[in-house]
């Protein structure tokens, strides 16, 4: 998984990596051990309460229920560790399923969710729900990046990169983000603008270059329509120079940049 400047690993163990940076957080394929309700009363009925399945216990009926479930189950467990107050999902905004054809995955959805942590933190998280297990087991995968609401529009370019970027177990998720990204209305909304921006920069940016690099601009008669190159050095003193000949703005420079969009 590439990280930008100012991001460092805060864990990593078999496929399962955690970072974070200025923008916000990552964490990738987190695996949970999830038992059903049925599997839960079964150990209740043949084991002493000391012995009790110490996980989250919830049926895999949808993605978001389970992230849901599970991610309370493990704030919990981390706030009693920790005695913080626990994080908490504030809403799910929106959830997208996504097809799985991987043998031992059911269900699995792209989430949209803003949760308190020390302040509202917005993120989106990829959910999927393994099958049950004979013992009424099953587990949980999920990848998630977050940041704070307030600058999760400026922040998610960059956290999708380094999604983009993990390659690990490529074989869990099927379905690209940027998929994802283009079906989320809210989420992909912020994508697109934020890609368009970005891209409006670059070609700005490349425009300004091939311009000094050619040492010409393009000045206009705005009366007459017609366009001709000058040296880019003395294009402003051309146009200043003609526009006081003329005793009014007749002429203006058009850099490359407004000529191509």
């Amino acid at each position: 998984m590439e990280l930008p400047d100012g991001w460092h690993y805060t864990f990593a163990q078999k496929g399962m990596v955690a970072a974070m940076g200025p923008q916000g957080i990552i964490e990738r394929a987190v695996t949970t051990q999830v038992m059903s309700r049925a599997g839960a009363a079964q150990i209740a009925a043949m084991y002493p309460p000391n012995l009790r399945w110490p996980g989250p216990v919830l049926d895999p009926t949808d993605p978001v229920s389970a992230f849901v479930g599970v991610r309370a189950h493990n704030a919990a467990v981390i706030a009693q560790r920790s005695r913080q107050p626990p994080e908490r999902i504030l809403r799910v905004i929106e959830a997208l399923p996504v097809a799985m054809r991987v043998p031992g995955l059911t269900q699995a959805a792209y989430i949209d969710y803003e949760i308190e942590r020390g302040g509202v933190w917005r993120g989106l998280a990829l959910a999927i729900l393994g099958s049950v297990m004979s013992d009424g087991s099953w587990m949980f995968y999920e990848t998630y990046v977050s940041s704070p609401a307030h600058s999760f529009a400026q922040n998610l370019p960059v956290l999708v990169r380094i999604w983009n970027s993990a390659l690990t177990a490529r074989h869990v998720v099927q379905e690209r983000l940027d998929s994802a990204l283009n079906s989320l209305r809210e989420a992909g909304e912020i994508w697109r603008q934020s890609t368009q921006n970005r891209n409006q920069a670059l070609n700005r940016m490349h425009n300004n270059w091939t311009e000094a690099f050619r040492g010409t601009r393009v000045i206009e008669d705005t009366r007459t329509g017609t366009r001709r190159d000058v040296n880019l050095g003395y294009s402003t003193e051309i146009v200043q120079r003609l526009n006081q000949q003329e005793g009014y703005d007749r002429y203006r420079e058009i850099p490359l940049r407004d000529l191509n969009q």
